[in-house]
């Protein structure tokens, strides 16, 4: 008897625009503690690939952040690092392209925030490519690669913090 993989969801746009957005919320309410929250025009959000500008409030430096909410890692263990966006068009991932000094990544049913430079993570990705699975993740149109990792893998890389679990509306 030959066994199937059941299909990866499809993912709508809008569905997960709105989830993005009540994360970022969520995230930008926990760190205002201790920076001073830019948030970033569209056009330089897409172009440059990072949606904040946090300023330290202890020594007014500026981080380029870069935020991911990842709905399906509670379940898998596993976080999606995006390494192509759009397949059709052979445009790269945010792995790639994104000018962000550091990755939020957050599963909101955790509570869990992982911090990764986001050089550190393009030196580990080349090793991460070999070790773990590439997946085709489908949307309207077209489809995004990105290759599944541990969570565990990350807070080898960067921290972890914990906070109360995100609930969605």
């Amino acid at each position: 008897m030959r066994s199937t993989r059941p299909s990866p969801p499809q993912y709508r746009f809008e569905t997960q625009h709105a989830l993005g957005k009540q994360a970022e919320q969520f995230l930008d309410r926990y760190f205002v503690r201790w920076y001073t929250i830019q948030t970033i025009d569209i056009a330089t959000e897409v172009r440059d690939g990072y949606d904040r500008v946090f300023i330290r409030k202890h020594d007014q430096q500026a981080i380029r952040v870069e935020y991911k909410a990842d709905w399906q890692a509670a379940a898998t263990g596993n976080a999606f690092i995006e390494t192509i966006s759009v397949h059709e068009d052979r445009k790269p991932g945010w792995a790639h392209t994104s000018q962000a000094d550091m990755l939020i990544y957050f599963v909101p049913q955790q509570g869990q925030i992982y911090m990764l430079p986001l050089a550190a993570l393009r030196l580990i990705l080349p090793s991460w490519k070999l070790r773990y699975r590439e997946v085709p993740a489908p949307n309207e149109g077209y489809k995004t690669y990105g290759i599944l990792v541990p969570l565990t893998q990350f807070s080898k890389f960067g921290t972890v913090r914990s906070v109360t679990p995100m609930q969605t509306i």
